[in-house]
């Protein structure tokens, strides 16, 4: 085969005048043509004007803004050619790549050699190291003497900066080694780079130059790093090689403590590019995740190639924002026709190169790429991979011409003038015809990926290409960031998919996919759907992000939520679109603070000067996809497209600025409309929060979470109420009377969200009690105390349940000012708690006595409404009593009248109550299994449907209790199973035993004796820890009958029946001491005893 030749590449721009008619017409410019055809402008040109060109030019003001923004893109660097007026660049957070390099031995030199030739000898090394930076998108910060800093990611973002940073450093290194010292030896080098969280600007000195300024760990480190360095060595930190150790070789060097750290750090040495294709890193280090959600793309990027088979040429364009998932359906494609007989042609295009003639041609063949600053070192390998089929003179050929085309001679000579014509046509020629030779010994994919930055030539190329594919079995498939309906010529021949976002069903299994280990918890995947907007490629770098900094870190996942940052190779990517903005950049910072939704007359208000091109700069970040436009003229707004690119803008802000902003920001919505700051309290807190202006954040904290308690909105009542309390702590108030409300609100709303057992809940109000006590406050005492006793005998804390009741009671009928409903709350908040200890006298007892006093209150019906969620909770718990004293029938009638008002409640909360304590208890009690399945099985729909975690692990519970009963074994103990999972969980350890009791019963039915015995003493043993004796009774009674059954000795039946008797004695029960003698009888009888 044919050598592919390695000769110099020196790319130049296209000059022809429909090259700069392209570009003006692409900035809605094209008026400007004849102007620039006047003065002789073509692109190269374009590239150097200054503003005083422009004014030379005769352009108004709002001409030369918009063509210096034009320029500015077209330059694709900020720094280019700026006049010594402009204005620096603000400061601003960036996370850079900063990279420190140093000639070794320089010391040693200046004593040896005279200065004149040092002088020339440096000048060399810092303009070859000069050069590498900017060839590939460094920007250099300083010399400092024989030393050079610089950073990548400023002031122009790259989506690889940190891959950059690393392939200029091996470049730097290689050119400095071919420079010799005056004794022939070549010229050493040290390089260090670190990539972190930087402060970043320029300075302007009193002479009026602009000098680049980076402050933070991160330049220090990379200094510190290269003076570890050795001769020749290439030393990265563990944030740089987290980012490139799949494209990089690398030696783990150990801990080092730089000169000056106060911690030791991890350091590597980087050895090289690695040797493998980046296909082959990919599917080395991962296997790609499926294609999800993607069915109707699929089938029709199939359908192209299946005609393409045919004989039916094809061209398709997949269209869709960075992330959104265009090249795995391409790789999607390659996997489905991979057993089918076919080449493959695969181009880049490349955002540096837009104006580099022929770029994706010469970088599929290979020419050049050892000078080719952003190509890969594995292409001509790629390149004959791919080509290697007998065609080695269509590729000879195509090679010397563009070889020639190319020649760095020929750049030299005739810079500035038209590439010659006849070889642009010759080589087109060669091509076309090279791939149709291909085609005809298979089928063939054509690939062009990021088509959107194609050359004008090489498009020219791709027009008479699709002409020429009509009847050969080719797909040319190009992918695009933006629709391309206007670009290529034959449009009519051409499909478009546009690729949209995920739906977070979709999402929400990719993420799953990418956590095998199942180490992110349902919270934790929520976030990331919602973060990631549907994003494919943002929900995988969010969930490695989450799962790194939980192995990591001991963080909860609400802690671990806020903690996890954009992952830094997604933040590259977008800072990298958003600095090609310009102007416009600042105006997008003040909208992000906004939030991600915003309006137009809100930044104006905020902003001391948006200029008079708002309306331009608008249009440019709807056109770059970083914002959308919703809503009617008259009620416009913007949406940024994604959540994380909302939120990467906000981070380059500085933190005083952030604080202006949210500071104007609340006070344009206060003084604009009073309705927005009640309707949105918490939006108002938030900038308040960002602005520092502590107070008025927690004031209207509160007043969000009082809102949101009156709607139900649970979560929204917690965060609020949590943020404000945490400002609170943050301000040395958290022992204020503002502060006991807070923490009350924060206590009911975690009843719903943790469940009522949870240790959050009972931290709230164990919380509140305290500062009750200490501020002297009685304020909200009856809700504060209530909580902390629903929420201790859900844990099945009954002892201190019962301590906190009966002081509540003794305190509250000592009161010399006594109502009757003060009377009905202190007798019923021991019913409940009576019951579960099996002192049901006592139940029953002070369960009448709040009835009865309630029936005197002679009120309208809003007091009974207020409170009927406690009538329900009593009758109900009296149902439990009135059983256990011996009169089933008016047991049953105060269940179903219990059950009846629950379902007619508008509260949920009424029917959840209804159902369980008034319905499962006691007709589990009755023996109703019809009604104990209907009331378990309304719970857990309830519960479902409302996302009330306590309830439902409840209702899972009696209805496997139900199943059993129905002599439905396995779905009992699933349903049981589950109870007790969630049981644990949520630290809701009430009912515990009654769940052991229907497990029993599940052994029992099967015959298990000695599981059963085993069961039911699992029972018995929690019961004796927490004191609940619901049903103990039952479980010695179906001990003694599992004892009996399994042959077991008469004598050990009959003690655990006699112990079942005492219990029921001492519990003064008449309902169960008839059931401990109905047993007992009909054992006797069996066994003849």
């Amino acid at each position: 085969m044919a050598s592919i030749r390695k000769n110099s590449l020196t790319f130049r721009r296209i000059s022809p005048h429909r090259s700069i008619g392209r570009w003006l017409t692409r900035h809605g410019l094209e008026t400007y043509e004849p102007l620039f055809r006047a003065n002789e402008i073509d692109i190269d040109v374009a590239h150097s004007i200054t503003e005083a060109d422009l004014v030379e030019m005769g352009l108004s003001i709002g001409a030369r803004r918009k063509l210096g923004s034009a320029i500015a893109e077209l330059r694709g660097d900020p720094l280019t050619d700026r006049s010594p007026e402009a204005e620096p660049f603000p400061f601003e957070r960036r996370q850079l790549t900063v990279f420190f390099c140093d000639l070794v031995g320089s010391t040693e030199m200046s004593q040896r050699m005279d200065p004149e030739s040092f002088q020339k000898l440096c000048y060399e090394f810092l303009s070859t190291t000069r050069r590498y930076l900017d060839a590939f998108g460094g920007y250099t910060q300083q010399y400092q003497g024989d030393g050079v800093l610089a950073c990548f990611g400023w002031p122009v973002g790259y989506g690889d900066q940190v891959a950059r940073s690393i392939r200029a450093g091996l470049a730097i290194v290689k050119a400095c080694n071919a420079l010799k010292k005056p004794d022939g030896e070549p010229l050493s080098i040290r390089i260090g780079i670190a990539t972190g969280l930087t402060v970043v600007g320029e300075m302007a000195d009193e002479c009026a130059r602009l000098s680049g300024f980076m402050a933070g760990l991160t330049p220090n480190l990379a200094a510190r790093l290269q003076e570890l360095a050795e001769s020749n060595q290439f030393l990265i930190d563990a944030t740089t090689k987290a980012e490139i150790e799949e494209l990089f070789d690398l030696e783990y060097l150990g801990f080092h403590r730089p000169k000056g750290l106060s911690a030791e750090v991890p350091v590597w040495r980087v050895i090289g590019e690695t040797s493998a294709t980046v296909g082959e890193q990919t599917a080395g280090t991962c296997k790609p995740a499926p294609l999800i959600g993607r069915p109707g793309e699929c089938a029709s990027v199939l359908s192209a190639w299946r005609d393409a088979r045919e004989g039916q040429g094809q061209a398709l364009v997949v269209s869709g924002d960075a992330g959104i998932g265009k090249t795995r359906l391409v790789q999607e494609l390659g996997d489905l026709i991979d057993g089918e007989e076919h080449s493959i042609i695969r181009m880049s295009c490349l955002r540096d190169h837009i104006h580099s003639s022929l770029f994706p041609i010469a970088a599929l063949f290979g020419i050049g790429e050892r000078e080719n600053p952003l190509g890969s070192s594995s292409s001509s390998a790629a390149s004959q991979r791919l080509h290697g089929r007998g065609l080695d003179p269509a590729i000879a050929a195509i090679d010397a011409e563009l070889s020639a085309l190319f020649d760095p001679a020929l750049s030299t000579s005739n810079r500035g003038e038209t590439i010659p014509e006849e070889r642009l046509a010759n080589v087109t020629t060669l091509f076309l015809d090279y791939v149709a030779s291909v085609s005809t010994h298979a089928s063939l994919l054509i690939l062009i990926e990021d088509i959107q930055w194609i050359d004008d030539t090489t498009l020219k190329l791709i027009d008479n290409l699709l002409v020429r594919i009509s009847v050969l079995p080719i797909l040319v498939l190009m992918t695009s960031r933006l629709p391309l309906h206007s670009m290529l010529r034959d449009e009519d021949r051409i499909r478009h998919i546009a690729i949209t976002a995920l739906h977070p069903r979709d999402c929400s299994a990719l993420v799953r996919y990418s956590d095998p280990q199942g180490r992110l918890t349902e919270t934790e995947i929520d976030a990331i759907v919602h973060r990631s907007d549907g994003f494919p490629l943002f929900a995988k770098e969010l969930a490695r992000s989450t799962i790194e900094a939980k192995s990591e870190c001991t963080l909860d996942a609400g802690a671990l939520q806020g903690a996890v940052d954009v992952p830094n190779s997604l933040r590259a990517s977008l800072v990298s679109r958003i600095d090609r903005l310009g102007p416009a950049k600042r105006f997008l910072q003040a909208c992000a603070a906004v939030g991600r939704t915003f309006t137009l007359d809100l930044v104006r208000e905020i902003l001391d000067d948006v200029g008079p091109d708002i309306g331009e700069v608008l249009s440019r970040s709807i056109d770059a996809g970083l914002i959308s436009r919703h809503g009617t003229p008259a009620n416009t707004t913007y949406i940024f497209t994604h959540a994380l690119l909302q939120e990467v803008i906000y981070e380059t802000l500085l933190i005083s600025h952030r604080h202006e902003l949210h500071r104007r920001i609340a006070s344009t919505l206060l003084s604009g409309s009073q309705a927005f700051a009640e309707a949105h309290p918490e939006i108002v807190a938030q900038h308040f929060e960002r602005a520092e202006i502590f107070d008025e954040a927690i004031e209207y904290y509160f007043r969000a979470s009082m809102k949101s308690v009156r709607r139900h909105a649970h979560f929204e009542a917690s965060c609020s109420s949590k943020r404000a309390l945490d400002l609170l702590a943050r301000t040395g108030k958290a022992s204020s009377a503002h502060a006991l409300d807070l923490w009350v609100l924060y206590g009911q709303s975690s009843f719903a969200i943790f469940g009522y057992g949870a240790s959050q809940t009972r931290d709230a109000f164990e919380t509140c009690r305290a500062l009750m006590q200490e501020t002297g406050s009685t304020k909200n005492a009856d809700v504060i105390i209530r909580g902390l006793i629903a929420c201790l005998f859900n844990r099945a804390e009954f002892k201190r349940a019962l301590d906190i009741a009966e002081e509540y009671m003794e305190r509250t009928l000592t009161q010399e000012i006594l109502t009757p409903q003060d009377v009905f709350n202190a007798h019923r908040s021991v019913v409940g708690i009576y019951n579960a200890l099996g002192r049901f006298r006592d139940a029953d007892r002070h369960g009448r006595i709040a009835l009865a006093t309630l029936a005197e209150v002679k009120v309208e019906g809003g007091v009974r409404d207020l409170m009927s969620n406690r009538l329900l909770n009593t009758r109900a718990q009296l149902a439990i009593s009135t059983w256990h004293g011996g009169n089933a029938s008016d047991a049953e009638r105060l269940s179903d009248k219990v059950i009846q008002e629950g379902n007619a409640s508008a509260s949920v909360h009424n029917r959840f109550i209804a159902m369980v304590y008034g319905g499962c208890i006691p007709q589990l009690l009755l023996g109703h299994r019809e009604r104990l399945r209907y009331c378990a099985s309304e719970v857990v729909s309830m519960s479902e449907g409302h996302r009330a975690p306590s309830f439902r692990a409840v209702g899972l519970g009696f209805l496997g209790g139900a199943h059993v009963q129905y002599g439905e074994i396995d779905r009992g103990r699933a349903s049981l199973q589950l109870a007790f999972r969630l049981a644990k969980e949520q630290e809701q350890y009430i009912f515990t035993p009654i769940y052991h009791l229907f497990l029993a019963e599940a052994d029992f039915a099967e015959e298990r004796w000695d599981q059963t015995i085993a069961t039911c003493d699992q029972g018995l043993s929690v019961s004796e820890r927490t004191k609940e004796q619901w049903f103990d009774v039952h479980l010695r009674i179906l001990k003694a009958e599992a004892l009996n059954r399994g042959g077991w000795s008469s004598t050990l039946v009959l003690k655990n029946l006699e112990l079942a008797a005492n219990q029921a004695a001492e519990q003064q029960s008449s309902g169960l001491k008839h059931l401990v003698s109905r047993v007992e009888q009909l054992l006797r009888l069996r066994t003849n005893c």
